[in-house]
């Protein structure tokens, strides 16, 4: 579980939640002020058909997907990543490539990993072994911006229908006042139905939509790294370089301090 993601939504909430009761002297009359199906129905419901009109079905049909990983998806630490597939390389020069399918059928290895070493150990060319990983690369780097692409429609939607919460809220206010015979509880209920959709449309996208795809961003540009490293690692053992040298080109990725940690790890 990714603990910032966690730590950030329950944050936020714990943040508003606070706010609303604070001002209200208690959770019951904050529910009872704050919570309103039809604007709840409205902001959220509509948001997610508006979403739904705007993109394919395949795409769309992913969101529970998407959002998951989010929270649930972690990357290999590259501190033991990168000794890791040094000790690959280490093992297919001392024992032969077979040792090395060994190795990695009895470990729970990454699909593209596998793939890549697969590659290597059934004796294919480093060009061609880059240049079949590389397109794969890209078709994965246009999944990332799909699922990127849906929450960031999502919270350009979600305010667009507080707006609309609160034209219709507005509407029924004014609509009252025309009347002639002022009711101010429902002058007073119209004006509330109208800044509560705005309120959830703001939550929503702020809350929720956006900073998720900003974490998808930073899942992507993870993945893609990682990636990148066993590719690099494929290439150098299909040209036979020492493990030396595919660990200089690893480390050729990595910050300072991430470098410092891989040294402390093989030290170890």
């Amino acid at each position: 579980m990714d603990r910032s993601t966690v730590v950030g939504v329950v944050g936020a909430i714990g943040v508003v939640i606070y706010a609303m009761v604070s001002t209200m002297g208690s959770a019951t009359e904050a529910v009872a002020v704050y919570g309103d199906m039809a604007s709840f129905v409205l902001v959220f419901i509509g948001t997610v058909f508006a979403t739904m009109m705007s993109m394919p079905w395949s795409t769309f049909k992913d969101t529970f997907r998407i959002v998951k990983k989010t929270f649930f998806h972690r990357e290999p630490e590259l501190d033991e990543l990168v000794p890791r597939l040094v000790e690959y390389a280490s093992l297919a020069r001392r024992e032969g490539k077979m040792a090395m399918e060994s190795r990695l059928q009895a470990e729970d290895v990454d699909p593209f990993l596998l793939k890549a070493m697969q590659m290597v150990i059934d004796g294919q060319d480093p060009e061609e072994i880059e240049s079949a990983l590389r397109v794969e690369l890209i078709g994965l780097r246009a999944r990332h911006r799909k699922g990127k692409q849906l929450l960031i429609v999502m919270g350009k939607y979600a305010p667009a229908f507080g707006l609309l919460t609160t034209i219709v809220g507005e509407i029924q206010m004014f609509s009252f006042v025309g009347t002639g015979l002022v009711n101010v509880g429902k002058i007073g209920a119209g004006m509330a139905f109208a800044l509560i959709g705005t309120l959830y449309g703001v939550l929503l996208a702020n809350l929720f939509c956006l900073p998720l795809a900003d974490k998808l961003e930073t899942r992507s540009h993870e993945e893609l790294l990682i990636k990148e490293l066993y590719i690099q690692a494929a290439v150098s053992m299909a040209s036979e370089a020492s493990p030396t040298a595919l660990k200089q080109n690893l480390m050729a990725f990595l910050d300072s301090r991430t470098s410092q940690r891989v040294e402390a790890v093989q030290a170890a």
